[in-house]
């Protein structure tokens, strides 16, 4: 038989007559090592010598592993640790060793290294792994080290589960206490996430309920806390541990599981119900005094109601900022959504409504068009939200224990839920509360979430009668704006009327620059329309003018009122209007109340046309006329001017003459 090469060397060398010395096995302990021989094949030949010349050596069984090991060569790896198992089975460097190859397995990591050593452990022997990483999760201190291979015990030997689960559970649960730390940590998420789903799973692991229902609390917490949070690094985990996939659904599977343990009736129901607004009516029928007839059924019945109302609150909430959050997830720690709820300014002016009251009740919910395909799912989502939140406020059973939770998450630190509680209020009408927390959060607010509050705010008071302060707060935000030349899009109309009452509306807004303006244009315009315009000044019929504009024709109405207005005044002196104005419609009703037929009205408009011009030629010459048709011409040619450039100069602008207008 031919010898391989480098062993072959080896027996015919100098060196094998030095076998005999008494440092036989030191020498060939040091000539396995793979940094101490020529290369790696020929430290691999001296190992495989050693141990054929030593058998029952553990040096040389560690040197000789150790060698395969370095030669990518997992079979025969496997096969000496699993003989050192068995013969050496006290020995430090050992477990040392499996502690790196067990453990590198638990860190989910796509390197060489790891792929080597997963497939070195499916070599060995099912009990061999199996009786290894009992014994590790007995000697290792560190309770995450430990809760990471317990996660590799359960995995692979579910039968160990049941004498097992309990240890585990009280081991996290104890270091996690010890630690003081937030609900999204390393010992929750390897307890919730990796442990509780397997333990679940095995029928013999029977836990008490009320474990039960406290681990689905904590699960309530993790999850929740991980979610507005989001795109994070899990303290003592790699990136890759930390990601979650589908965490909501992991959580409502949970929620399934122990609802079916326990035996709650509320949830075969509530996981069949795809609208959220028939969920949340059967969640409040629970509450019904004839759905309960003792004490304990009562208790009993609020406990499941507690757990299904929280679950439904977040996982409204989430979905509500999936579809109108910051862009990026991570953005939601310290962004405001992109999307405000906002009293309903976009809808035409109701001319009418001054003797009506407002409609009690809850109000419409509506989107605007650029969240056209998405409005159904969020204002169900939010009104979802809402309704949970008054749930758990309603009753003292639901409030107390919500008041744990609430607590524990640190709810009042994300700004996003500060936004929502804002929200809350605004929904309630209690417009003055609303007023108040916004003021606070303006206190410490910057940038992009400063601009949005200030809208919110002026929204607040707005509807609240404050209409001066809210057009001065966002008549500031304007300077703000970046200066585009966007096309502002077709929206919706809405009728404001339902049986003598006028029907509170309240809108989700984009926080765009077009959308925001547009929003600063129909406040200002809507209280013209509540003052009046059929007597008001010469200048407020002129910023009207140069303001509906904007969504033109929708605002065709408004403006037939303030031409109506003119031709019964006979004259309009504006002379700030042709800078601002482009709408050839009202240019064109202009040029007929300045001839003959229309009236020779006095329109004093053009400021730098002679004083004769101004006057539409009652009693003046032909000159005069033509000289105003040549001025209308000229402002006509320059229809094409950007119309979002010029509102937002007008509004800049004439900032202290507008306000001066609402006094």
């Amino acid at each position: 038989m031919k010898l391989h090469r480098p062993l072959n060397k080896i027996l015919s060398s100098k060196y094998w007559k030095m076998l005999k010395a008494e440092d036989d096995e030191h020498y060939l302990i040091e000539k396995s090592k793979p940094g101490l021989s020529i290369n790696d094949a020929e430290a691999r030949a001296w190992a495989l010598t050693a141990k054929s010349l030593i058998p029952r050596n553990f040096s040389l069984l560690h040197e000789a592993y150790w060698a395969e090991k370095t030669s990518k060569n997992a079979k025969e790896s496997a096969k000496i640790l699993s003989r050192i198992y068995m013969e050496f089975p006290n020995e430090p460097q050992f477990w040392n060793e499996t502690k790196v190859v067990f453990c590198d397995l638990d860190n989910h990591l796509n390197t060489s290294t790891s792929k080597f050593h997963a497939e070195l452990i499916s070599h060995l022997h099912a009990d061999v792994q199996q009786q290894i990483l009992l014994q590790l999760i007995q000697t290792i201190e560190n309770p995450v080290t430990q809760g990471k291979l317990t996660i590799t015990l359960f995995e692979k030997f579910p039968q160990t589960v049941s004498g097992l689960w309990q240890k585990a559970v009280e081991r996290l649960t104890k270091s996690e206490l010890n630690a003081h730390v937030s609900p999204c940590n390393a010992y929750r998420k390897i307890l919730i996430h990796d442990l509780l789903p397997l333990i679940l799973k095995v029928k013999g692991a029977d836990i008490p309920q009320t474990l039960l229902l406290t681990l689905l609390q904590k699960a309530i917490e993790f999850y929740v806390s991980y979610l507005a949070k989001n795109d994070l690094v899990i303290k003592e985990l790699s990136e890759t541990e930390s990601k979650l996939e589908n965490p909501m659904q992991k959580l409502t599977w949970l929620l399934s599981l122990v609802s079916a343990k326990v035996g709650w009736k509320l949830g075969a129901e509530a996981f069949n119900i795809e609208n959220k607004a028939q969920l949340c009516q059967i969640l409040w029928s629970v509450c019904n005094p004839g759905t309960v007839t003792t004490t304990d059924k009562k208790e009993n019945r609020f406990v499941e109601l507690y757990y299904y109302t929280v679950f439904t609150l977040f996982k409204s909430l989430f979905e509500y900022l999936d579809l109108v959050g910051p862009t990026k997830k991570r953005d939601l720690w310290s962004e405001m959504p992109q999307v405000l709820l906002v009293h309903n300014l976009f809808v035409v002016p109701d001319l009418n409504s001054a003797a009506k009251r407002e409609s009690p009740g809850n109000p419409i919910l509506l989107t605007t068009p650029k969240l056209k395909n998405l409005s159904r799912r969020v204002t169900e989502n939010f009104a979802a939200a809402i309704s949970c939140w008054e749930l758990l406020h309603n009753f003292d059973e639901l409030r107390h224990q919500f008041a744990g939770l609430y607590e524990s998450l640190r709810i009042t630190s994300w700004p996003w839920f500060q936004t929502f509680m804002v929200d809350v209020l605004l929904y309630r009408s209690l417009y003055d509360e609303a007023a108040v927390s916004l003021n606070h959060l303006l206190a410490v607010a910057t940038g992009n979430n400063k601009m949005c509050l200030n809208l919110k705010l002026a929204s607040v008071l707005y509807i609240s009668g404050k209409k001066t302060e809210a057009i001065t707060n966002v008549l500031q935000l304007i300077p703000l704006l970046p200066s585009t030349d966007q096309t502002p899009l077709d929206y919706f109309e809405l009728s404001m009327t339902t049986d003598g009452y006028s029907q509170r509306v309240l809108t989700f807004m984009n926080t765009t620059s077009t959308e925001i303006l547009r929003f600063v244009v129909h406040m200002i315009l809507s209280t013209y329309c509540d003052i009046g315009l059929s007597s008001c000044s010469d200048t407020v019929l002129g910023i009207s003018l140069i303001l509906l504009q904007f969504d033109w024709p929708r605002n065709s109405d408004l403006a037939e009122i303030i031409v109506d207005r003119i031709r019964s005044k006979g004259t309009f002196k504006y002379p700030l209007l042709p800078k601002y104005f482009i709408n050839i419609d009202v240019l064109e009703e202009f040029m007929l109340m300045a001839s003959d037929h229309g009236g020779n009205l006095l329109l004093d408009i053009f400021p730098n046309v002679s004083s004769q011009a101004k006057v539409s030629t009652r009693g003046g010459s032909k000159e005069s006329k033509e000289d105003f048709k040549q001025a209308m011409f000229s402002l006509v040619a320059q229809c094409g001017r950007p119309l979002y450039n010029l509102l937002t100069s007008f509004l800049q602008d004439e900032k202290e003459t507008i306000i001066q207008t609402l006094k």
